[in-house]
């Protein structure tokens, strides 16, 4: 009987260290999943930013406006986007819009929390012209866009 015991310790201590090995591999190969899986999400972002670069071609940064945000900055519009940073030489800078100028509609649709800017612009085909009716300092304007699109980074052409 000793014997046997024995032998089945033996047999337990190689199982533990079998068992040990099959863990550090599972966890290799999990671990190794998990960089590929992050490699081939990064490439795919890349692989995208032709339409993203459509969108930051128009060179600038805003702050949806609330009723708050009205408020705060002394505005007398309650809805839009209000224009925080331009690119120069983007395409609202050839436009003409300034810091602090309010973008209100695209192409007829009101720019609201439900009707973001950034949806708006991204839902124009390029090369079609955007009508912006912009509110600046009291005053609104009209401003008509047309982007031309390039391969790398889109060229634009903006008019009055």
């Amino acid at each position: 009987m000793v014997s046997v015991m024995i032998h089945y310790r033996v047999f337990t201590a190689r199982n533990k260290a079998l068992f040990l090995v099959l863990i550090a591999l599972a966890v290799t190969v999990v671990f190794g999943g998990l960089v590929m899986f992050q490699l081939q999400s990064q490439s795919a972002v890349s692989n995208q930013s032709p339409e993203l670069s459509r969108t930051t071609t128009f060179g600038f940064v805003y702050l949806p406006v609330t009723r708050n945000v009205s408020e705060y900055y002394g505005l007398g519009v309650d809805c839009g986007a209000m224009v925080t940073e331009i690119e120069k030489g983007g395409l609202l800078d050839q436009a003409g819009i300034r810091v602090g100028d309010v973008i209100m509609s695209l192409n007829g649709f009101t720019v609201t929390q439900d009707t973001p800017l950034l949806g708006l612009i991204r839902s124009c085909p390029e090369g079609d012209c955007m009508t912006m009716e912009v509110w600046s300092h009291g005053d609104t304007r009209e401003v008509i866009i047309i982007q031309v699109a390039t391969h790398a980074r889109g060229h634009s052409v903006s008019i009055d």
